[in-house]
Order: C-alpha cells, then structure tokens, then sequence
C-alpha cells in the first residue's frame, strides 16, 4: 500500500474495544527529510507511521523522527506530546523494509512498540479515551507543502488484533513478524453448481484478480449450492516458515430478497463449512473466513494441507 505525503492516509476502522495490537512492514524512502507537518516549520508531526483514533479524535502516534532517524511515540492531538523514544541505536534506513507493532491498551494508560520483533518502548500514559475505533496509516508529510517526491511511504501486511481471547490463540497478542501469501484458484474443484454466466467452467468466472463485477460470475437461486476450487501453490519453504491460519475471502452480492454466503473448505474428502452464513447485500462486498487449524487434522496447516485444500463457497 503506497500512500502519499500529501495530508493522505489510509484509515482502517474497527470495533471499538479497550485494548488493540498492530502489526506491519513499511518502507520509508527518506527517514531524514523534513515535512512541514500541520502547517507549521520543524519536525514534530512529521513521518507518523500509525496513528489510533477514538471517535474522530488523534490519541496517539508512532513515527520516524527526520532528525535522528528512530522511532518516538505521541499522545494528544495535532502534534502531540513526545512520551518516549526508541531505546535502540538501530535507526531507519532509506529503502529498507522494517516490521513495526504497536500495543495500545487504553484500561491500563500503556502504549508499547517493538521494531523487527524487539521491544523499543513501553510508557504508561494516560490515553485520552477508553476505547479505540480506528487505526490511520500515514505518508510522511501532514500538509500541502509535503509535496516531495520522498513524501510517501509504503506499507503491507497490516494485521491488527484485539485482545478477546478466541480459538485462535495467536489473534488476541501481540500479531508477530507475519506476511500473508495470496494462493488464488487454479481451476475447477469438486462441486461445479452454480450456474455460471457466461457459460464455462465456473472457476473461470471467479478466478480474475481484481474481480470484474458482472461482466462473470456465478449464481445461485436456492440455498444449499456448491462451488469449490483448489488452489495455487503457496510456494513457500516450509523449511523456514510457520503456518499461522488459512484466510479466503469471496467477494459476492445478492440481487434482491434474502440470502447469505457460507464460507469453507474442502480437506481430505471432507467439507468444513461455516455453520452460520454471512448476511448478502445488493453491492459487491468481501466475505472472508479464518481458520487457524486444519480442520482434517486439528492440527496446525502444513505445506502440503494448504496446497491440496479447495476453497468452497455454499449459498444459504
């Protein structure tokens, strides 16, 4: 995800909750430029990383500093107050990928962050509000007059965690190094039955990245239809990776009336499909489902388990 300096961030919200984790990589191009930042000469303000909002308000942020390259950590709106700064010496390079988490919990007034999994700052402070409901990433610069071409910064596989305690034991902690590996359908599966527009293999209606809105796609009048698809291989080496969950997404509309989608997966001979759907609307919309285990097994995915599992999706 590429964002610009120019006042442009991507905002993600969230149920609001007390306590949040957030995990990403990011890529800054010139950690020591200095921005304007809200309109007003020095650094403060400049290079936010991730920021947390409670309804509209700025109660926090992480950031480069331009002048010293490390990260420090803000409370407050507009600029903020600095509550503390990296205790590494390690500082951010041009060009070079970084894993950032930040923990914010709002009950207990503390805010932590580690840096390629390493904990560089821990404060307790008061937070400013009892929940949080949005994270904000930032391009560098906060003001029309970061308009540098270096205003920009570049981030991928945002995880972001509550702290409800769940089936999945690593989804309510700190998110870890993770990345996510895009497997996408390699072609017609077990169950073919939905009617497929145009006429064809129905795999070949669903298998364009990105989606083509209804120039294809498959459709179902009644409840209890099929389509299924394997998958590409996820070409990992499972040498030197941990397998962490299984995540698919299905992007799917109703045209009228009531209908919903179930989600799930073909291991082994054996469907495993969600035992409640997920209400349809009349505008496209992504559906996904998690499983932290392989359902075959109930054990954790391997290799070879996630490149011989179809994805199936099931009307209701």
């Amino acid at each position: 995800m590429y964002i610009d300096g120019y006042d442009h961030r991507a905002t993600i919200p969230i149920p609001a909750q007390t306590e949040y984790f957030i995990g990403f990589f990011f890529i800054s191009p010139n950690p020591a430029l200095v921005f304007n930042g809200f309109g007003q000469s020095g650094t403060t303000g400049n290079h936010k990383l991730t920021q947390w909002i409670s309804a509209g308000a700025q109660l926090g942020y992480v950031r480069i500093n331009p002048l010293t390259q490390k990260l420090e950590t803000y409370v407050g709106t507009g600029n903020g107050v600095l509550v503390a700064s990296s205790n590494q010496t390690q500082v951010i390079t041009a060009g070079t990928i970084y894993h950032v988490q930040v923990h914010v919990d709002c009950t207990a007034g503390l805010i932590e962050t580690k840096l390629d999994d390493v904990l560089i700052m821990s404060v307790n402070v008061a937070i400013g509000a009892a929940t949080i409901d949005r994270f904000d990433m930032w391009g560098g610069g906060n003001s029309a007059a970061d308009n540098n071409l270096d205003a920009y910064q570049i981030f991928d596989d945002i995880v972001i965690n509550d702290a409800v305690p769940s089936l999945c034991t690593d989804t309510d902690t700190w998110p870890g190094v993770l990345r996510f590996q895009v497997q996408l359908i390699a072609g017609a599966g077990t169950y073919s039955q939905f009617t497929p527009v145009p006429v064809q293999p129905n795999y070949l209606n669903v298998d364009e990245v990105p989606h083509d809105s209804d120039t294809s796609y498959n459709y179902a009048l009644s409840s209890g239809l099929k389509d299924s698809f394997p998958v590409s291989p996820n070409g990992l080496n499972a040498l030197g990776v941990t397998y962490k969950a299984w995540f698919q997404e299905v992007i799917a509309k109703k045209t009228s009336g009531t209908f919903k989608i179930k989600l799930g997966v073909r291991r082994a001979g054996v469907d495993y499909i969600e035992a409640t759907g997920h209400d349809l609307g009349v505008a496209y919309d992504v559906y996904d489902s998690y499983r932290c285990e392989d359902p075959s097994t109930l054990g954790s995915w391997t290799s070879a388990a996630l490149d011989a599992t179809e994805i199936i999706y099931q009307s209701d």
